[in-house]
């Protein structure tokens, strides 16, 4: 995929790990993901809360709450819309990712140089994975029967490294929340007190709306 996906390059207070139960997922990673810590990697599903991981923009930042979704066979069969995102290795350049990795379509992707300009008007967007579809290197994981989705929450909506592509923390927006069960909404409201006043969390970049990605994708 001809895509200028941002390499690594360029670019503790409290909270509980919770167990969400069946529901659709916001922005998130699958298990096996590894996400680029303070010292090393380390697979998204052994990230607890207190830990560093390394961001971007702010260097090593404290992960304040982290979330499961476990999405069944039977809610993936009668709603493909939940299905992973498989992005195989390499797909958007050498070592990027650094191994065949899944996000959940909602999951956003930075994308930055020249197309993404032309056409956003901005040096770097995120754009959701379900949005980077071209049937090979980035596509649905029709295989898949039973997913878990892993979310991480920071302070702020950061930029991590995970398998090597730089790709979002959860940004608990009015969407976002809608989808985690009551106790977790809670849980995250009680953490950052803006959310219960209704403040949406700003975003780490700005967000490419679909036909967006699909100019810098034709631009390609």
């Amino acid at each position: 995929m001809a895509l200028n996906v941002i390499s690594a390059q360029e670019g503790p207070r409290g909270g509980s790990a919770v167990d969400q139960g069946n529901i659709a997922a916001p922005p998130c990673f699958t298990p096996g993901t590894r996400i680029r810590m303070k010292r090393g990697e380390k697979r998204v599903e052994e990230i607890v809360v207190g830990d560093e991981v390394m961001t971007l923009d702010r260097g090593p930042q404290t992960v304040r709450w982290v979330g499961h979704v476990q999405v069944p066979a039977e809610t993936l069969q009668a709603h493909p819309r939940f299905r992973p995102i498989l992005i195989r290795k390499g797909a958007f350049g050498v070592m990027m990712p650094e191994r065949d990795m899944m996000v959940s379509p909602q999951h956003r992707i930075l994308l930055g140089g020249w197309r993404a300009e032309l056409i956003c008007g901005e040096p770097q967007v995120l754009a959701a994975a379900m949005h980077l579809l071209d049937g090979d290197g980035v596509r649905v994981a029709d295989a898949t029967r039973a997913v878990t989705y892993i979310h991480l929450q920071f302070d702020r909506h950061e930029i991590l490294l995970s398998d090597g592509v730089p790709s979002e923390s959860l940004n608990p927006g009015e969407v976002a929340m809608s989808t985690l069960p009551h106790a977790s909404q809670q849980e995250l409201r009680t953490l950052f007190p803006h959310l219960e006043a209704g403040e949406p969390q700003e975003p780490a970049r700005p967000l490419a709306y679909r036909r967006e990605v699909e100019a810098i994708l034709a631009a390609g």
